[in-house]
């Protein structure tokens, strides 16, 4: 008995010959074995045996309908691929299309041809696929034009099935929405309340929703959850940054460590009433410069970029303006050092 073995090139030859099938049996793994009076052995899976149309012992084979059963049983490998796929996880028509290609490396001619074989199968559905997948969508907090684009542009689903299940995606679950919302001030729980708003409000931008729609939907949260939701802030994280920022700006002081600090703290999402309490807790740290610390830092100056340069008046002023500045100083305070520095 001879088994039936030809690849893809060599199929589709039409000879003029008839191919009278003597038997069918059933074989192992769920295929269907046909012997033909030549003695051709050919072993086919049972939707290839279905898809063929009526099969019975006797019946004559032209070349067109005998290779169509070896090509198609040739593909098979590739539809179970995708059978296998599906069993796993929700694709579409053109993401199915894409596996073929970048992962069996298939012409995309066939590879549309294949999807098109278990679309008739009814294993792949666009409008089933889009269903299930708004759904999973929105568990993950997309909005309804995130929605909407996904299917577009990244399922390639038509529009016509968008438009059929516009309701579906305009629909806005609340507990969901809200069960989203509140893992994200939980992971934060220990930040400032702004800080907890502003990731809520980074979330839902990144899922799609615009920027006002976004805030409307934090601050209606934390509306209806003031009672639970903290506005204070972690004190012991507090302290924390406060000493690093102390460590950091070791070369500020007085008035400048003050607000160097309470600049940082308010990119931190600190509200204005929080960094008031934080900075009372460390007032000691900013304990106005004293007169010799303010000379010892002017004369520092001058002995390092003005000495001896024969610098005129303009370009003194700009040097320390330039260097006091950097290490906290305000305007008045400079001016008044420098009138002093210059009357020397």
């Amino acid at each position: 008995m001879k088994k039936c073995s030809m690849s893809i090139k060599e199929l589709g030859g039409n000879t003029g010959n008839m191919h009278k099938i003597v038997s069918i049996t059933r074989g192992k793994k769920k295929k269907v074995k046909i012997i033909f009076d030549d003695e051709e052995e050919l072993l086919i899976s049972e939707s290839n045996y279905l898809n063929a149309g009526y099969l019975f012992p006797g019946k004559f084979l032209d070349d067109t309908s005998y290779y169509a059963l070896i090509k198609y049983e040739s593909e098979e490998p590739y539809r179970q691929y995708l059978r296998n796929l599906l069993k796993k996880g929700h694709y579409s028509v053109y993401q199915c299309m894409v596996k073929l290609i970048q992962k069996k490396e298939l012409e995309p001619k066939d590879a549309r041809r294949l999807v098109g074989d278990l679309e008739r199968e009814g294993v792949i559905n666009d409008k089933i696929y889009a269903e299930i997948k708004i759904d999973i969508l929105k568990s993950q907090g997309l909005s309804p034009e995130g929605i909407r684009e996904y299917l577009k542009y990244r399922a390639k689903i038509d529009e016509e099935i968008i438009e059929e299940l516009n309701e579906q995606i305009e629909s806005v679950d609340n507990e969901l929405l809200d069960e989203i919302l509140g893992n994200i001030f939980e992971k934060y729980k220990k930040e400032p309340l702004l800080y907890r708003k502003d990731k809520a409000k980074q979330y839902l931008r990144r899922n799609g929703y615009e920027l006002e729609q976004a805030r409307s939907l934090v601050n209606n949260f934390v509306a209806k959850n003031d009672s639970t939701i903290k506005d204070d802030y972690d004190v012991v994280k507090a302290d924390k940054r406060m000493e690093a920022l102390l460590k950091k700006f070791s070369n500020y002081h007085g008035k400048a460590l003050r607000y160097k600090i309470k600049d940082v703290l308010y990119g931190d999402l600190y509200s204005k009433d929080d960094i008031e309490a934080i900075l009372e807790k460390y007032k000691d740290e900013f304990v106005e410069a004293e007169e010799d610390r303010a000379h010892e830092d002017i004369e520092r100056i001058y002995n390092k970029y003005i000495a001896n340069r024969g610098l005129n008046k303009t370009k003194r002023k700009k040097i320390y303006f330039r260097e006091l500045s950097k290490i906290g100083y305000r305007i008045g305070e400079i001016l008044s050092l420098i009138e002093e520095k210059e009357n020397e």
